[in-house]
């Protein structure tokens, strides 16, 4: 299968030793060809992270001079990776630090709600931790939309048979020989299965298992066929589009527009939503308009709603505007400044399939 060049990432690294900043910015640089950016000083890297808007941040936890304890630097990291996470919720964070001799810091890096991975200096598994969020980045920018659909459907959406799990529904093809093509199509699945629902993955992973001993029933090839075959005829807010078909987990779908307004304030009269599908030469966008009042500062600060966005971004994006200010959860626009005075707002989600190029 012809591989679809990985696009260049942003990575921001902050660590007040430059040699380090220099020395991990080579490395990264060298081979993965990555866009670089980084600062020294803790208290100037939030407004730079801000601008540069990075999809993953290296950042050191102790910014202490040796032989300072327990003040405000010891765990600079930590403070600059959640004030971050406010405004970033989808970026992803390497912790580093030589924390050994240091318990306050090792308090605070064993609370592992502000990052993705911690490396220890010294030791040389960084750039493998890297490259496994590197990946997660690209295919979470690629969108699990075309991910299933050219899994399950590849001809159509521009993917390769012999490593898509089409082979296996179709009983068009000897299963001797998808035997000897299985370790590629499972390859493929485990490079976004992190994408999946719990109960979406179980499924996938019980149909490997069960073909691996035997062939799949035809009651077992419909099940599968339709947890993740949609059409636009399946959705009752799509009814009037254009009759198409996409593959995607058909709960998360129907549901994420109801987990959306459950977190608004006056989700007890809520509106008819207004529903759209665009169907243009390389992407199909269906959105979902819905006119609500709620406190917008409470919404974005909650832990819940921080938590629900990271699962929708594989799908799509969760616009909120008011008047010229926009947030948008995928791409981590988020309004900055003057909250408070946000009283009616727009609220869009779209779902968005985007062809290979």
């Amino acid at each position: 299968m012809e591989q679809i060049p990985k696009k260049k990432i942003r990575v921001f690294v902050v660590d007040n030793d430059i040699n380090i900043v220099h020395s991990i910015s080579r490395t990264i640089k060298s081979r993965f060809d990555d866009e670089i950016d980084f600062e020294t000083y803790p208290s100037k890297a939030y407004d730079e992270i801000l601008l540069f808007n990075p999809d993953i941040i290296i950042t050191d936890v102790n910014f202490n001079e040796t032989g300072v304890e327990n003040s405000e630097l010891s765990t600079a990291g930590v403070v600059l990776s959640r004030r971050i996470r406010k405004v970033l919720p989808s970026v992803a964070i390497i912790a580093i630090s030589g924390y050994r001799n240091n318990d306050y810091v090792f308090d605070k890096i064993i609370e592992k709600d502000w990052y993705d991975y911690f490396h220890t200096k010294g030791t040389d598994d960084l750039y493998e931790k890297y490259s496994i969020l590197r990946d997660r980045v690209i295919n979470t920018k690629t969108g699990l939309i075309p991910k299933l659909s050219m899994f399950f459907s590849p001809m159509n959406y521009g993917g390769d048979v012999d490593f898509s799990f089409y082979r296996i529904l179709h009983t068009n093809y000897p299963r001797n020989e998808n035997l000897e093509l299985l370790s590629g199509i499972e390859d493929n699945y485990n490079s976004f299965k992190f994408m999946l629902q719990e109960d979406s993955s179980k499924l996938i992973d019980g149909c490997f298992s069960v073909y691996k001993n035997r062939d799949l029933t035809n009651f077992e090839r419909s099940a599968i066929k339709d947890y993740f075959h949609l059409k636009t005829s399946d959705l009752k807010c799509l009814n009037n589009s254009p009759k198409i078909t996409i593959y995607s987990e058909k709960s998360v779908i129907a549901g994420t527009w109801e987990k959306i307004i459950s977190e608004t304030e006056d989700r007890g009269n809520i509106k008819p939503s207004a529903f759209n599908i665009e169907i243009g030469d390389s992407s199909i966008i269906l959105s979902a308009k819905q006119d609500v009042i709620f406190n917008f500062p409470k919404f974005i600060e909650s832990a819940r709603s921080l938590k629900f966005y990271k699962q929708i971004q594989y799908y799509g994006d969760v616009i909120i505007s008011s008047q010229d200010k926009v947030f948008s959860c995928v791409s981590n626009n988020f309004i900055r400044g003057n909250e408070d005075n946000i009283e009616g707002s727009l609220i869009r989600l779209v779902l968005k399939y985007t062809t290979p190029s």
